[in-house]
């Protein structure tokens, strides 16, 4: 369905709920689940976070269920869209980004999730349980939309200059030929995207909490103060919810300093990654003995370890290189920039008053054993 024949009132009409929007309505619902009599909490969450969550049954469930609504943006396309040849669709490459290999183009631009384990009962093994059921079904839910995408997308070139400004809302629109139709998907992929962002802010909070717990975060007292009469550590969800919601407002003003703040993040993953897994191989290869833990990998520990390495450490190089091969101030990834400047603070902050308070984590497990 070409653009010309949809109209651009109902191109219009697709661009308005995706977006930015969606952090505007976590705000209002963040806001609205706020009650005057008790101290300031949020009644938003996800498992890890039952203690105080009132409205946690009432939303996550059905969104949730917008998972199996992922079919019902499937189903319809495959039905009214149509098919590229199997031949096209395995065999023909496009390197949009200029570079000088196709293997380069395909790993520029490689992403992850973050997952949290921080008061999650027995999360030793319940967290590796939890992260091999996500890592099955989210493989499995995004092999079936890639596979979607390939096969019914056809003109690239017009779904990338989408004036709606999100490639997704132009191929659905292009696809189903209707903008009624195109709202109700992208209704799902927002409410999904919504459960998603609750989620990330309630990790990022715990991982802030943490850090203060251990006094290696600035303000760690005020940050990893318990709100009285809940189990929740208030400041450290609204310091996470006003940055994320300062990143998401970025967007509105220029796009590459959103790019630089999400490859930041990635970058820092990455990195945390390959330190975590590349020091519990180096026990291993020195005989020296683990933490006791409830889920083991036994004898493959060592080479999944090594294997993760290896796999970890060109994604953290790709992570740094730009979008495209030909560079301007726009398309540059200043993410390895900010990286080094966050270390650099970091380690000055140590240096300086870190170093003197902080409590390694450690301290406190064997703490609590001897007791």
């Amino acid at each position: 369905m070409s653009k010309s024949a949809i109209g651009d009132s109902g191109i219009r009409a697709c661009s308005l709920l995706p977006g930015t929007s969606i952090h505007a309505l976590v705000a209002l619902v963040a806001l609205f689940s706020l009650r005057r009599k008790r101290p300031l909490e949020f009644r938003l969450g996800t498992g890890a976070m039952r203690s105080t969550v009132a409205i946690r049954p009432v939303f996550q469930r059905p969104a949730s269920g917008c998972f199996v609504g992922l079919f019902a943006i499937i189903v319809p396309i495959w039905i009214l869209s149509p098919v590229a040849p199997a031949k096209q669709v395995f065999t023909v490459f496009r390197n949009h980004g200029g570079w000088d290999s196709y293997g380069t183009a395909t790993l520029v631009g490689f992403d992850y999730v973050v997952h949290m384990s921080e008061e999650v009962q027995d999360a030793s093994l319940t967290m590796p349980r939890a992260l091999n059921a996500s890592f099955l079904f989210n493989n499995l839910f995004g092999l079936s939309i890639i596979i979607t995408i390939a096969f019914t997308i056809r003109d690239i070139d017009n779904v990338l200059a989408t004036p709606t400004g999100t490639t997704a809302v132009q191929w659905i629109l292009n696809s189903t030929g209707s903008v009624g139709g195109t709202n109700v998907m992208i209704t799902l992929v927002s409410i999904t995207l919504f459960a998603a962002v609750i989620a990330e802010v309630a990790a990022a909070s715990r991982q802030l909490s943490s850090s203060a717990r251990e006094r290696d975060a600035p303000g760690h007292r005020w940050v990893a103060h318990i709100t009285h009469g809940s189990n929740i550590r208030l400041n450290a969800v609204m310091i996470s919810f006003a940055v994320t919601s300062a990143s998401a407002l970025v967007n509105l003003g220029s796009t590459t300093a959103l790019n630089a703040i999400i490859s930041l993040a990635l970058v820092a993953l990455l990195i945390s990654y390959t330190v975590c897994i590349g020091y519990v191989a180096l026990r291993r290869v020195r005989g020296q003995p683990l933490p006791k833990r409830k889920w083991s990998l036994g004898k493959l520990g060592l080479p999944i370890n090594i294997a993760a390495c290896l796999f970890l450490v060109p994604l953290f190089v790709f992570a740094c290189f730009p979008p495209t091969a030909s560079l301007t101030a726009f398309s540059m990834n200043y993410g390895v920039v900010m990286f080094t400047g966050v270390i650099f603070l970091a380690l000055a902050y140590y240096a300086v008053h870190g170093r003197k308070v902080y409590v390694s984590p450690v301290v406190h497990v064997d703490c609590e054993s001897e007791k």
